[in-house]
């Protein structure tokens, strides 16, 4: 009988932590918003991911990038694992799909990309950067801030870089309060 009640107590905390967990990050969370990647457009509420349109784009007129994945944590989708490699004046567009289950260990903790990017320009040494796009849990009401920087800000990054969240240059170096679709550009401007 001891144990009947424990596990009708056990029950009943998990359904009220689940219920609860739910109805605050109801108006956060769960999106009907939806991806266009590649001109598809994909239907997908879900309060375990979220969804983030990159666009990486060379600017330059004479140098050639190589964009190379070299870390992740959290994601289900972190982007291509070959290099990006871009021309002068081509772009790349691609979607990444980040993780906050429980079963993955995901849940509340910082979701990450990291990329490094060589420049070459004819007959001189490649120039490079680290970037990140830092997703980070603040609280219930406010949900997740993203950045999308260089990885040591301190340093100074040797390629001319712009970074643009949400059509905003300011977003991504001071963080704003991401949703699911939000729109990530890299240009290389030299």
């Amino acid at each position: 009988m001891k144990s009947l009640k424990k596990y009708i107590a056990y029950s009943l905390s998990l359904s009220m932590i689940l219920f609860a967990s739910s109805a605050f990050t109801k108006n956060n969370t769960v999106q009907n918003d939806h991806k266009i990647e590649n001109n598809k457009t994909i239907h997908k509420p879900s309060v375990f991911s979220a969804y983030y349109n990159a666009h990486f784009k060379n600017n330059s007129k004479t140098a050639k990038v190589i964009i190379t994945r070299t870390g992740y944590q959290c994601m289900y989708n972190a982007g291509p694992s070959d290099d990006i490699t871009l021309l002068p004046q081509q772009e790349r567009n691609f979607s990444l799909e980040d993780s906050n289950n429980f079963i993955g260990k995901c849940h509340s903790l910082d979701k990450w990309v990291t990329w490094s990017i060589v420049s070459y320009k004819a007959s001189a040494w490649g120039k490079r950067c680290n970037v990140e796009l830092h997703t980070a849990y603040i609280d219930m009401m406010t949900g997740w801030r993203t950045y999308f920087t260089p990885v040591n800000v301190d340093t100074e990054c040797e390629i001319p870089i712009k970074f643009i969240c949400d059509g905003n240059e300011s977003n991504c170096q001071n963080g704003y309060v991401s949703r699911d679709g939000t729109q990530i550009t890299m240009e290389i401007t030299n």
